[in-house]
């Protein structure tokens, strides 16, 4: 429900947006009913919603985000493939960070591809983020051209610097330990 009341926030906000929304659940017309009639009973055109559901064929869905300015990030549980085949076909992300793992996937990505400014920590923030976003003509013409490029210079997909990466993470959480471990032991030899 939050989500959906935060999607509605922004097609109120922007007047001339539309909304895709792709599932398999929208095979379904009885799933796509609820949903049109959600968001049409809150005053919103059923001409400014798309419900898609499954495309087999690889190549074609990833033309679907030809359709697509920005993508926005469905929360508690963010995106994972998606947010990679957003980004790797040079779309972005708006993500509100979540609490736990299954939250936080498309916040990684975002950060490693370094646009930082679309990681979210409120529906309020990501409401204002996708409706300054949506005004930015210019940085959005921007990032379709760099964000695909940003990707594959990322540890995403670079192996080597992914490992990188996670060897440094590994040593600094070692350090912690160690310096935790070693304070504890003064603790306890001064309380002795």
């Amino acid at each position: 429900q939050a989500v959906f009341e935060t999607w509605l926030n922004i097609l109120q906000a922007i007047p001339d947006s539309h909304l895709l929304l792709k599932n398999s659940a929208f095979l379904s017309q009885e799933v796509k009913k609820k949903c049109l009639s959600y968001f049409t009973e809150q005053g919103i055109d059923s001409s400014r919603l798309d419900f898609r559901s499954l495309i087999e064929v690889q190549h074609k869905h990833l033309e679907l985000y030809n359709e697509i300015d920005i993508a926005l990030d469905p929360f508690p549980y963010g995106g994972h493939i998606t947010t990679y085949e957003a980004l790797r076909m040079g779309v972005p992300v708006i993500t509100l960070k979540g609490s736990h793992q299954f939250g936080r996937v498309a916040m990684s990505f975002i950060d490693l591809v370094g646009l930082p400014e679309l990681i979210t920590h409120s529906q309020e923030t990501y409401i204002q983020c996708a409706i300054h976003i949506a005004q930015d003509h210019s940085t959005l013409k921007r990032w379709r051209k760099e964000i695909a490029e940003r990707l594959q210079n990322s540890p995403i997909c670079n192996g080597s610097v992914y490992m990188q990466h996670l060897e440094n993470h590994y040593r600094s959480i070692w350090k912690e330990w160690c310096v935790t471990r070693s304070g504890h032991r003064l603790q306890k030899g001064m309380q002795e």
